[in-house]
C-alpha cells in the first residue's frame, strides 16, 4: 500500500533543490525536469549572468515548491483510508 506523504516536507524539499520534493512522492519524470533546470539555472548563474541566473532559479524554485505540495496533497486523497477495527465493549 501506498505510503502518504507530508505535503510541507515535499514542498521544502523542492525549495531547497528543485526536483526533490518530486521524488520524496514518487514523480520521477517531473523530479528530472525540474532537476534539469536547478542545473541549468546553476549553469546559467556561474558561466553568464549571476543576477538572472539567481532570478530564474528561485523561480524555478518556487515553482517546483509548488508543484510538490500540490502533488503530495493530490496522491493522499488518492490513498484509501485504512480501515479502522472498533472494540466492542460489553456492558453488564
Amino acid at each position: 500500500m501506498a505510503e502518504k506523504r507530508n505535503p510541507v516536507h515535499a514542498a521544502i524539499l523542492s525549495f531547497l533543490i528543485a526536483g526533490t520534493g518530486q521524488l520524496y512522492v514518487g514523480k520521477y519524470l517531473r523530479a528530472a525536469v525540474f532537476l534539469s533546470l536547478e542545473v541549468l539555472t546553476g549553469a546559467l548563474y556561474i558561466h553568464y549572468n549571476r543576477d538572472l541566473g539567481f532570478v530564474l532559479s528561485l523561480v524555478a524554485s518556487l515553482i517546483a515548491a509548488f508543484d510538490a505540495y500540490r502533488l503530495a496533497v493530490r496522491l493522499n486523497k488518492e490513498i484509501p483510508e485504512e480501515e479502522v477495527d472498533v472494540p466492542v465493549v460489553f456492558i453488564r
